[in-house]
């Protein structure tokens, strides 16, 4: 195969600095003495000169830092070069001599061994198209006086060498120049494989063109197209460490580990062919002819893109960088977008190359300053597009960009994804929330303390969208036990839940969510199922502590999941899977896949917690099944996807700092839409990149590195040119963007009730200090063993699971202790999860809008009525003591509400409320709205947490620590939580009622006025008397007349769902065969209303449990929530619900040992501290007290910086 390499000395660049500097002299004439004018005195490779003065003088102005080869030249004198060095000030030359040639110019002599005159036309195409170069540009060059050419050819050698006599004048009619060059000399090689090897070197000066207004925008422009993916643009963008921000990408290719280096291979040829007449060394000359006919090079490269540091070092001392080649070379590679073909090299030669460049080096380093100067430019050869430019594609030395006045060149297509993506994510900005816990699991009398971070966007910003967060405690019923509010202050808040001792064992919930969060409905939420261990067993929780689940399904199940989406015929893909238990857990299968003649195909297992993958070539006329066999040895048949001749596919391979991508079409869709473009977008950290390619061929290969990319979840989609989404699948990025935490004590063991300090630093992914906010907790893990790999993290939650649909198992396996395998694992949750944060559709869509806006503080709302009627522009007053001496005003809307926001208080604070007409009348109601709460729903996929000994065995330990603080007084007054009830406060018709529909928003309602007076004594018999169009079934089980009933016997009916103040009733409580229904144990008259929904139009909205209809039940307990108090006509007494203040961890302080209580210190939370902060150098120190355990102690920190990177860090020391 044809191609060309080229040898050519590398322009360097200026130093970049605000300061610029002078260099100026005088130039006189050896001869005589005097000041020589008019001299043209330049700076070689710059568009900087001026003429000598009539004085001689001159002055160079707006020099940057660096080094410099100084130039004067004048007919009739030899031309003067000098070395300058400019630093941090003017130079002053002073006098330069300069002195007259010593024969005049004479005629051009062509010097030939081959040839004659006749030869030079020839000689000068060849110049030409090597000088000049061979891109587009060169059309528009030329050259105003080749007469000053000087050719010499040595036919031995197929050699050409040419030099000026004076400075060759190039118009440069494309890039706007007129360049001098005198040329000292050019070589072109034409060996005998074809190949061409070409130098040249010079002195160079730039002048700018004038043109019109349109001549030199079309300039600059035409200048910014050659600057990018120039020499010189990869060279700053190397010195800066921008490679991969500007497009660059750089792969080592390493040496031929056979092949020696060249001087040695040709230092021992020479040493033999002077001696191939001597038998004896002639098999030495054919092994060394040998090893010279070996590549150079390997053909391949090392994986990943290589950063500046990898292979460039300095400066030294002198101002010296060093390119390292050590005997490898560079395959440099340029897209704007990113895109990267990495089968490119084969191909540098070729004309439809136009982002790729080979270099090779003779020597281990090539060195060259920060401005201009290569020391060492012998031996250093191209390969691809840096070689077509010559000088037709030069740029000078001090050239600055000008991208602001370019075009930009993007599609239709990808200006419509980002401004619908733009548009999209400022209005439904990400906020999530993560808590901290002090320990895994509880025991009842616990205190469990939390922190929380809650974040905003894609980049995990600290969030300032929010300032309420709510956190509620949910029993095993479905019910609120604890619910209280947290100020959000610089995206982070802080509180705790008392536990009673006498609480039930189960497995409780502990959700945290904003009512922005609203907007996604539960999904958004924060909501981690919490292990409570204790003496008292819940009904609800069978023995081996796994919350019973009634609709967890009766055999494993199974999913097959093509990358991509489709699966296309006749291509290699690979075909993920997910097995999942009764439990909801990931149960291990094994395989075989069968085509539809019964022919085995492909076998599979599973590899970790149920998932697997295998790889399929499908043929367009076949069909394919796979044979399950479960664990416990049952077997199952699943249909496989059908494969389709008119498909596009996708396979993502991750290469450490890039991923691999192949985009495969089948046959048809190959034929039907061949050269088309298509746009790959990755979505990642809030930002839709995009990579637009042309289907050329059947499989089109490129490569995404990752450093532009966040860390966290990643959606890649490809889109058709019409912007018809075609495959899509998720990605998992690993990147640098973590936090360190470097955790130190100063021992590794400590005695029990010692003091224990430590020092925590943090650094950036960059290695620079950060302050930011951190949580820290120290356990004695003898007695809290925590599993890691189950153990949800600020990591693993912000980054993983809060991103997926369905329920992660062990998500702490995939960052604890990072592999290749862990890596692999957690692609298959990435092939077999849905992303939860947006879909295309949505974002091309019309969305509705939302409903729930964020609150930057609490609220204080209500009514105002007179004689039963909303009062308008009623003066309404806020006071309140202990807030401060608050008083605000307000007037009262059309509908006689009032609001007052932006508040801030704590939960014991009392306000006064006042009111009057706008008249002054003081006769009206005043009513406070309701405290609602966000109704519960059941998680999804989410299983039950088993209980594996650890928890048994920690409240055992629990128990030692609190019947050992009886004996001192300690938990006299240990009581059950109270179920909070449900609140929602949409419509005024029903005051407390929890339909989710909107209150009063049924297909049959039944007030308190009918049920006071009805004469009936339980809440069952009353609705029987009542209500229509329901089946009221022996064993009092209600079943809607819309419920369709089979008539398979074995298939039982949908029956209504009960709700009692917002709470799904679910179990079942008839004993003894006596039947029971939640209503039975209601009293009619103290029931406020009963709204019935009999079709799943109105009870959808709570979910399968609701398919056969529901009874909303509210009761006048409900009132009380109020928890306000009418003083006097148009005056009430409320206390709202308030920010919750957080206890203080208790930390006991131990001095000398004789001291000592004899109380045995049995915690286990050693120390918790939500609020720790480092400084602007990344430190904070903190101390604590052991406890009397012996053994490991666990320490935990975790936390965010300002700018949203999230960092975990676990240590642990002995206690002995």
């Amino acid at each position: 195969m044809k191609f060309l390499t080229l040898t050519i000395s590398l322009l360097f660049l200026a130093e970049y600095s605000f300061a610029q500097y002078t260099i100026t002299g005088r130039v006189i004439n050896q001869a005589d003495t005097r000041p020589l004018v008019n001299a043209n005195v330049f700076l070689s490779n710059t568009t900087i000169g001026n003429p000598t003065a009539a004085d001689g003088a001159f002055i160079l102005s707006n020099l940057k830092p660096g080094k410099y080869e100084l130039v004067i030249s004048c007919v009739g004198f030899e031309t003067y070069n000098k070395t300058v060095t400019v630093n941090n000030s003017n130079i002053d030359l002073q006098t330069i001599t300069i002195f007259p040639k010593s024969i005049a110019i004479s005629a051009v002599t062509i010097k030939a061994k081959k040839g004659g005159d006749s030869d030079r036309p020839r000689y000068l195409e060849w110049f030409k198209a090597e000088f000049l170069g061979t891109l587009t540009l060169a059309r528009e060059c030329k050259i105003l006086n080749p007469e000053l050419l000087d050719f010499n050819y040595d036919g031995a050698t197929n050699t050409l060498t040419a030099s000026s006599i004076d400075f060759l004048i190039i118009k440069n009619d494309a890039l706007g120049y007129k360049i001098k060059y005198l040329l000292k000399n050019f070589m072109l090689n034409f060996a005998e494989d074809q190949s061409h090897i070409f130098s040249y070197s010079g002195i160079v000066q730039f002048e700018a063109m004038k043109g019109s207004p349109e001549e030199e925008k079309q300039w600059l422009q035409s200048r910014q197209e050659v600057y990018e993916n120039s020499q010189m643009h990869f060279l700053r963008s190397a010195l800066s460490g921008t490679l991969a921000q500007d497009g660059f990408r750089v792969l080592r290719v390493p040496a031929n580990p056979q092949r020696p280096a060249d001087s040695i291979v040709q230092e021992k040829l020479s040493i033999y062919r002077a001696l191939k007449n001597d038998k004896a060394f002639r098999d030495s000359l054919k092994y060394w002819q040998k090893k010279a006919d070996l590549p150079k090079l390997l053909d391949k490269v090392t994986p990943g893109p290589l950063k500046k540091e990898d292979f460039i070092k300095g400066p030294d001392k002198q101002g010296i960088y060093n390119l390292n080649f050590n005997g490898d070379a560079f395959f440099i590679t340029y897209n704007k977008n990113h895109y990267f073909n990495r089968s490119a090299r084969s191909t540098l030669s070729d004309a439809e190359n136009k982002d790729n460049t080979l270099i090779s080096f003779d020597h281990d380093k090539l060195l060259f300053d920060k401005n201009g100067t290569v020391l060492n430019p012998d031996g250093l050869v191209y390969d691809g597009i840096w070689m077509r430019d010559r000088i037709s594609g030069l740029l000078p030395l001090n050239y600055e960009t000008h991208e602001s006045n370019l075009a930009v060149v993007d599609s239709a297509l990808v200006k419509k994804i980002i401004e619908k993506v733009t548009v999209y994510t400022a209005n439904h900005v990400t906020e999530k929330a993560y808590l901290h816990f002090d320990k895994p699991y509880y025991a009842a009398g616990d205190t469990m303390y939390f922190k929380a971070y809650v974040t905003e966007g894609q980049d995990h910003q600290p969030s300032k969208l929010s300032g309420v967060l709510y956190a509620d405690l949910i029993n095993e019923k479905g019910g609120i036990c604890n619910s209280i509010k947290m100020h959000i202050v610089g995206g982070v808040a802080w509180g705790d839940f008392a536990l009673p001792h006498n609480l039930s064992a189960g497995n409780y919930r502990v959700r945290a969510y904003t009512q922005w969060m609203r907007n996604d409905g539960g999904s958004a939420f924060f909501d981690k199922t919490m292990p409570i261990g204790s003496t008292i067993i819940s009904s609800n929780i069978a023995e081996s502590g796994v919350l019973n689940q009634k609709s967890a399904v009766a055999k494993a199940d199974i999913k097959f999941f093509p990358e991509g989406g489709s699966l296309v015929a006749g291509v290699r893909s690979k075909l993920a899977f997910k097995a999942i238990g009764p439990s909801g857990l990931g149960v291990d299968v094994k395989g075989v896949v069968l085509d539809n003649e019964n022919n085995e195909i492909a076998t599979f297992s599973s590899t970790h917690l149920g998932m697997g993958y295998l790889f399929l070539t499908p043929s367009e006329t076949k069909t394919y099944t796979a044979k399950v066999s479960y664990a416990g040895g049952a077997q199952e048949v699943i249909e496989l996807p059908k494969a389709d001749i008119n498909e596009i596919g996708f396979a993502f391979t991750d290469i450490n700092r890039a991923f691999a991508v192949k985009i495969s079409a089948g046959k048809q869709w190959y034929r039907q839409n061949k050269d088309k473009n298509y746009t790959l977008v990755i979505y990642s950290g809030g930002v839709p990149q995009s990579f637009t390619t042309k289907l050329e061929s059947p499989e089109i290969n490129l490569d995404i590195v990752k450093n532009n990319l966040r860390t966290g979840v990643a959606t890649a989609t490809l889109f058709s040119a019409n912007g018809e989404p075609l495959c899509e699948r998720l990605l998992f990025v690993q990147g640098d963007d973590l936090l360190n935490l470097s955790i130190n004590t100063e021992r590794k063991s400590y005695e029990e009730r010692t003091a224990t300090g430590i020092k925590l630093n943090v650094i950036n992914g960059a290695g620079n200090p950060v302050p930011g906010h951190f949580s820290v907790a120290v356990v004695d893990e003898s007695r809290v063993p925590v599993d890691e790999n189950s153990e949800p993290t600020i990591i693993n939650n912000l980054l993983l699971t809060s991103d997926l649909k369905g329920y992660v198992e062990q998500p702490g396996y995939y960052f604890t202790n990072r592999t290749r395998k862990t890596e692999a694992d957690l692609d298959l949750v990435m092939l077999t999860h849905g992303y939860r944060k947006f879909e295309w559709e949505r974002i091309f869509g019309n969305t509705a809008p939302l409903v729930y806006q964020p609150e930057k503080g609490l609220s204080i709302t209500g009514h105002v009525n007179l004689s039963g009627k909303p009062v308008q522009n009623g003066k309404v007053k806020l006071f309140s003591k202990a807030a401060g001496g608050l008083m605000l005003d307000t007037l009262s809307d059309a509908n006689g509400r009032f609001v007052f926001d932006n508040l801030t208080f704590d939960d014991t604070t009392k306000f006064v409320v006042q009111a009057r007409t706008a008249k002054g009348q003081k006769d009206i109601e005043v009513k406070p709205d309701t405290n609602s709460m966000q109704p519960v729903i059941a998680l999804k996929n989410a299983p039950g947490t088993k209980d594996n000994g650890s928890l048994a065995a920690y409240v055992q330990k629990s128990k030692q620590f609190f019947d050992e603080q009886d004996k001192y007084g300690y938990h006299k007054n240990g009581y059950m939580l109270k179920e909070v009830v449900i609140k929602d406060k949409k419509t005024i018709q029903f005051e407390h009622s929890q339909n989710l529909n909107g209150k009063g928003n049924a297909d049959q309602v039944i007030t308190a006025d009918w049920l006071e007076t009805a004469g009936y004594s339980n809440l069952y018999d009353a609705v029987r008397a009542k209500a229509v169009s329901i089946h009221f079934l022996p064993d009092h089980r209600l079943r809607s007349n819309r419920t369709i009933v089979s008539f398979d016997p074995k298939i039982p009916p949908d029956y209504m769902l009960i709700v009692v103040d917002g709470i799904p009733q679910l179990d079942d409580k008839s004993t003894n065969n006596i039947p029971y229904s939640p209503l039975d144990g209601l009293d009619a008259s103290q029931v406020e209303s009963v709204e019935i929904l009999l079709g799943t139009h109105g009870a959808a909205i709570y979910g399968s449990i609701a398919s056969g209809g529901a009874v909303i039940v509210t009761t006048k307990t409900g009132r009380r929530i109020n928890n306000y108090y009418k003083e006097a006509p148009g005056v009430i007494t409320v206390k709202p619900i308030g920010f919750y203040k957080a206890r203080q961890f208790y930390v006991p302080k131990y001095g000398h040992a004789a001291s000592e209580n004899t109380m045995k210190d049995l915690r286990t939370t050693i120390y918790w501290n939500p609020d720790i902060i480092t400084d602007r150098d990344g430190n904070v120190s903190f101390s604590y007290f052991n406890a009397d355990g012996k053994g490991s102690y666990r320490v935990v920190i975790e936390g965010m910086d300002i700018e949203g990177n999230l960092g975990r860090q676990v240590y642990r020391y002995k206690v002995e």
